[in-house]
């Protein structure tokens, strides 16, 4: 049996296309955003859009409430977004967006789960109330979520672009993406907060890409589109 959510519906247009979006907390940073009518984070949006074409395959890792999913969907007309998301209480959220927008291209496979650098048990926690986007994952041996490695969990899918907004896990995940990273050569936009900089800088210096476009939001992080060497 669903529980009921109280919140209330926000529609708008973007750049000529019509959004709805659940708002269950106006005071949250992202769903503030679309109280207000707006996208989340337009800049970075902006950024993904002049490097991934029409008819990609997507992986969205930490999906949140489906705002870059539903943008992925409607503005760049993916062939395919995998969602990849943790938190029960964002998927509550993610799952009525994703019905409100009648979207036809995300694939639910990876919902309640993690990626990581490779398998292991977690637990989702959130942080603050007003920032449901911070809520971390926390490995403990019975924990709730499953983490697994990228590769692993993509295997056999083509991938074209990943974006990635992990909450400061970012080498872990970026150590399960590179045996996909090396076979596929996906472009990849990924949060990176100031004090893993150093050694996400190291590992992605033993691949092949190279750094095509950056957009610091926060003062301690910033966002960083990698595309493959030619």
């Amino acid at each position: 049996m669903r529980r009921t959510i109280e919140g209330t519906i926000s529609r708008f247009s973007y750049e000529g296309l019509p959004y709805t979006f659940f708002v269950a907390n106006k005071g949250d940073d992202i769903q503030a955003r679309h109280f207000e009518g707006r996208l989340y984070e337009p800049e970075e949006l902006a950024i993904i859009a002049r490097h991934v074409g029409p008819g990609a395959s997507i992986v969205d890792i930490g999906s949140n409430v489906g705002n870059h999913a539903i943008y992925f969907d409607k503005a760049l007309k993916a062939r395919r977004v995998y969602v990849v998301e943790p938190n029960p209480t964002a998927i509550e959220l993610l799952d009525i967006n994703l019905r409100l927008n009648e979207v036809t291209s995300v694939d639910r496979r990876f919902i309640g789960r993690g990626f990581g650098a490779k398998a292991a048990l977690a637990e989702v926690r959130e942080l603050y109330p007003n920032n449901l986007g911070a809520a971390e994952l926390e490995q403990i041996p019975n924990g709730s979520v499953q983490i697994e490695s990228a590769s692993v969990a993509l295997a056999g899918l083509q991938v074209d672009f990943v974006k990635a907004d992990v909450e400061g896990m970012e080498i872990d995940v970026l150590e399960g993406l590179i045996p996909l990273l090396l076979e596929q050569r996906p472009k990849l936009f990924i949060e990176v907060r100031d004090v893993n900089r150093p050694a996400f800088d190291h590992m992605m210096a033993g691949l092949p890409y190279q750094l095509a476009a950056t957009y610091r939001r926060y003062e301690a992080l910033e966002n960083l589109m990698f595309v493959p060497n030619s």
